[in-house]
């Protein structure tokens, strides 16, 4: 049951992610690969992830730190870089 509600919970948030996407500016996304199948780019990842932690406590939703899921899906560690976009 819980696994079903994370992936509901990265699922949103990944959607929510390639929305906001579209709103920078066309120079970030020239950087960006045609072949590339997927981009997701976030402001400041770890406050990003409190405040949607903070959201879902305020909805009543399933508290998950959704930075250390997309970690532990992703597989990226080390290359990620926490305080910047």
């Amino acid at each position: 049951m819980f696994s079903q509600r994370a992936n509901w919970a990265f699922l949103t948030f990944t959607l929510a992610l390639l929305t906001a996407a579209q709103a920078w500016a066309a120079d970030v996304l020239d950087a960006i690969p045609n072949t590339a199948l997927g981009v997701v780019l976030v402001n400041r990842l770890d406050a990003t992830s409190d405040k949607i932690e903070k959201l879902a406590v305020k909805v009543q939703a399933p508290s998950v730190s959704l930075l250390s899921l997309m970690r532990v899906q992703t597989g990226i560690y080390d290359g990620l870089d926490d305080k910047a976009t």
